[in-house]
């Protein structure tokens, strides 16, 4: 019986813990990845600036490659969507182009709807690098209290991602 209520004090603490911590920390987060392609900014940009092009290297539906897949819109234009509806790993959502700088930058929204709701804005920005490309893939965004907690850690935990993907982007690109 001891054991249990030092089990539940401990339990407590960590929670209160957790919320306590939630009110002081930061609710937004941002992400950022480089690579340097091969290629010239032409090439590279067609294979960041439709969906369809940008699901040949992202990482997220290696997960889960049976997932439900639609897109809208005339692809590779402001206002194409694509979304997801996949496994507990991917979740369910939808992509939206935002805006296009031909050659320079591409602008998505991404909204989540599984497992949680929430919003970024990711951005690939394209720069000449000598004679190849310098790609980067940037994501922001807010975390709702007390989830904000887990902001520090979206570096780590995304920014891996991305760097799976831009290594894809990067063999597709120079192969």
């Amino acid at each position: 019986m001891k054991i249990l209520k030092i089990i539940g004090i401990v339990l407590v603490a960590l929670i209160l813990i957790v919320l306590g911590l939630g009110l002081v920390m930061s609710k937004e987060y941002a992400v950022e990845r480089s690579v340097v392609i091969n290629k010239p900014r032409s090439e590279v940009f067609t294979l960041v600036s439709t969906l369809r092009n940008q699901e040949k290297w992202s990482p997220w539906l290696d997960y889960d490659p049976q997932a439900k897949v639609t897109y809208a819109g005339t692809d590779g234009a402001v206002g194409s969507t694509y979304a997801w509806d996949g496994n507990d790993d991917i979740g369910k959502g939808e992509q939206e182009i935002k805006e296009i700088q031909p050659g320079e930058l591409v602008h998505n929204e991404v909204r989540f709807e599984k497992p949680f709701a929430s919003v970024g804005q990711v951005y690939f920005t394209l720069a000449d690098e000598g004679n190849a490309t310098k790609v980067t893939w940037k994501m922001t965004g807010e975390q709702v209290y007390p989830m904000n907690v887990m902001s520090p850690m979206m570096d780590g935990m995304l920014g891996k991602e991305f760097d799976k993907g831009l290594n894809k982007l990067k063999a597709l690109a120079e192969k």
